[in-house]
């Protein structure tokens, strides 16, 4: 889980403490929703292990799985976003 949350920040070129953090611009939700909404549908990781890693509850880590997973119906850019980061975790990451 960690080790998830680790790689993907370090893809993103952020720390976990952005995520953890309490800003709530509009750049800092969608990487929330990014690394929330990839770990939960594409790569097995739960709500309540994320949010433990990030100090999150785990209905707010779901809130923004949810709401990411919407923008990928809805925002061609966020969708690539999704699908960059998950090729970039496959080269080299946990399961």
């Amino acid at each position: 889980m960690t080790e998830f949350v680790e790689l993907a920040c370090s893809r993103l070129g952020i720390s976990p403490e952005t995520l953890s953090g309490n800003l709530k611009d509009r750049k800092t939700t969608k990487l929330r929703q990014i690394v929330a909404t990839l770990g939960i549908e594409g790569w097995e990781q739960r709500a309540g292990s994320l949010g433990r890693v990030l100090g999150k509850h785990p209905d707010v880590v779901s809130r923004w799985a949810r709401s990411g997973a919407e923008l990928r119906s809805t925002d061609h850019e966020f969708a690539e976003l999704l699908d960059d980061l998950d090729a970039m975790l496959s080269e080299g990451c946990c399961g």
